[in-house]
């Protein structure tokens, strides 16, 4: 389940140009590279037969999705129970690695949260940019209409004034008798 929900916060379909929420993010790689080294390294004090996931008949296929087969588990459990539960229990085991691992990200103040934290401060002070520039781009919009309103009427005006100007020319007696 794990594996699926990182797969897909970090995807990029190229159809839809849609990128996962945390896409290129080095916080859910590192947790993901580490709990990927943690699963198939060794238990140490375990026994020889038993000592990693994948003895146990659980491994990782590339996509980081745990595999099981039961058949290796199930003879691992009837020929040394206690070997298996060491594996993950035991001081260095499967489960104390994973707990210790998640925790520092998981906890109320943890990584995850911290980074939560961050990306709401983010985001509010781009809403408060974006309404700033909203609010200045409105007061560019009156004063530019009223500029254009401005210019219109001294066009208007001007033109009137060609008009006028035009008629009275055409009004003066001809230089030269005519």
């Amino acid at each position: 389940s794990m594996a699926g929900t990182m797969a897909s916060l970090q995807s990029y379909n190229a159809v839809t140009k849609q990128a996962g929420a945390l896409l290129g993010d080095s916080l859910v790689r590192n947790i993901e590279s580490g709990l990927r080294r943690e699963i198939g390294r060794p238990v140490n004090g375990a026994s020889d037969a038993y000592s990693t996931l994948s003895s146990l008949g659980i491994s990782m296929d590339v996509s980081g999705k745990l595999e099981l087969d039961e058949t290796k588990l199930r003879d691992a459990l009837e020929t040394d129970f206690e070997a298996v539960q060491r594996v993950f229990t035991a001081e260095d085991g499967v489960a104390v690695r994973m707990t210790a691992i998640l925790d520092p990200h998981l906890s109320v103040e943890g990584s995850i949260a911290q980074r939560n934290k961050s990306l709401d401060t983010r985001t509010k002070r781009l809403e408060d940019d974006q309404a700033a520039l909203d609010a200045r781009m409105q007061v560019i919009e009156q004063r530019y209409s009223k500029q254009f309103t401005a210019l219109d009427s001294l066009l208007a005006q001007l033109q009137s004034t060609s008009s006028y100007l035009s008629q009275q020319l055409a009004n003066l007696p001809k230089i030269g008798g005519e």
